[in-house]
């Protein structure tokens, strides 16, 4: 008999994280908002629940699609974005952004501090400015800002 791998067995595991977390909790969870909502109230105990939890339904459903068309209209870009920021490893530029355009201002600044260590004789210093201008640019093409700073030893 074959054993699973380890990557088989981690692929499925995210498969019931991800399975169990959006669809089985979501039904769970609101399964257990009517239980709740129609034993608890008084308002709906001459109701049978099969009816109360339509009229639910009815109710809740296109609420929470207004809330998360509004979620995605206002907020899904600074999610994606805060959450990019979090996995240094995937960390990059993006194009025409406020980032994009810190870093080019630094690269300039860079480039002023480099020809000052030079003016003054202080190699040392010069080399260090210029390898963190390299892993700037190299991050304005495109890299992960962690890979660009290990490859210039920062």
């Amino acid at each position: 008999m074959n054993r699973p791998d380890r990557e088989w067995i981690g692929r499925r595991w995210f498969e019931m994280r991800a399975g169990y977390g959006i669809y089985l909790g979501f039904i769970f969870g609101f399964g257990n908002f009517v239980l709740i909502l129609h034993g608890l109230t008084d308002w709906f105990k001459d109701y049978p629940l099969h009816w109360f939890a339509l009229a639910a339904m009815a109710t809740i459903v296109p609420i929470a699609i207004a809330v998360g068309y509004h979620h995605n209209r206002t907020q899904q870009k600074t999610e994606a974005r805060n959450l990019t920021h979090l996995n240094p490893y995937i960390d990059v530029i993006v194009h025409d952004s406020k980032e994009e355009f810190a870093y080019r201002i630094l690269l300039a600044q860079i480039a002023w501090m480099v020809e000052m260590a030079q003016r003054h004789d202080e190699p040392e210093l010069a080399e260090r400015t210029e390898r963190i201008g390299r892993a700037c640019r190299r991050i304005l093409d495109g890299e992960s800002s962690m890979g660009a700073l290990r490859k210039e030893g920062l």
